[in-house]
């Protein structure tokens, strides 16, 4: 009898044990999900990353100026979040190449220029706002923002594709052609063909930056015979005109 009690005793202790331990894991689980909802909450996009991301699927769409809009709600929302994860210079490059696919290329310069405060390492906006200088006839600016994509392609250690490398010196390119630069857009065409051997656009620029290139010789070459021409005639008429050895008093002695 007495080893019967005791074994209800102890059964009846074991089972309040494990009656504490459920009711201690019920407690610690409401406190972990407790502590965990801020947790959960904050990973939530803000309004800043909503208005974004709405902005590029407008942008995929085609839609530019309903995406430029979103954009710029981005941009006057609070942008803590983009802003300490980068993503702010994603949105003004997506912004100044909206811009640029609408003409209005000042803007799209002052886009590019605001994202590069923030990043001056990124590629892209350096390449819109060089595409953008070249339409508003800024073609010696062009050169220098397509040099800063160009550094940043041979130098960033996330390496833009070959593609994209071979366009920035077709771009390149195409601003030197415009200031008559031709031997330098020569250079810059081959350099764009040596990494994408397909770019049809560096191709069709290289012939013509070669044809106007070889058209400066003969000119060069006329002008310096003109010179020359020019420079006997001087040369020859000075001689002729040049009074001979005998003083006018020695000419006048010689009559008498």
């Amino acid at each position: 009898m007495g080893s019967g009690k005791n074994l209800k005793f102890f059964y009846s202790q074991y089972m309040s044990m494990q009656f504490g331990k459920l009711i201690s894991c019920i407690c610690l689980f409401a406190a972990l999900c407790i502590l965990m909802h801020p947790v959960a909450a904050a990973t939530q996009p803000d309004e800043a990353t909503i208005y974004y991301n709405a902005g590029v699927n407008l942008l995929n769409q085609g839609q530019l100026e309903r995406a430029i809009s979103q954009f710029d709600k981005a941009l006057a929302a609070n942008t803590s979040i983009i802003e300490y994860t980068g993503a702010i210079v994603y949105l003004y490059s997506d912004k100044s190449a909206a811009l640029f696919d609408l003409g209005r290329y000042s803007e799209a310069v002052d886009s590019a220029d605001k994202g590069i405060t923030y990043d001056n390492r990124f590629q892209s906006l350096w390449r819109n706002k060089g595409l953008s200088l070249s339409k508003l006839g800024r073609y010696q600016d062009a050169v220098d923002a397509f040099d800063h994509a160009i550094a940043i392609d041979s130098t960033s250690s996330n390496s833009t594709s070959s593609m994209d490398f071979s366009m920035d010196w077709k771009n390149k390119g195409d601003s030197l052609y415009s200031l008559g630069r031709y031997q330098d857009a020569v250079n810059a065409y081959t350099s764009a063909l040596s990494l994408d051997s397909g770019n049809s656009y560096a191709a069709e620029g290289l012939a013509r930056a070669q044809q106007k290139s070889s058209d400066i010789s003969p000119v060069m070459i006329i002008a310096v015979i003109a010179l020359i021409v020019v420079g006997c005639g001087v040369a020859y008429y000075v001689l002729k005109k040049k009074p001979s050895g005998d003083s006018a008093a020695e000419k006048k002695e010689k009559k008498k």
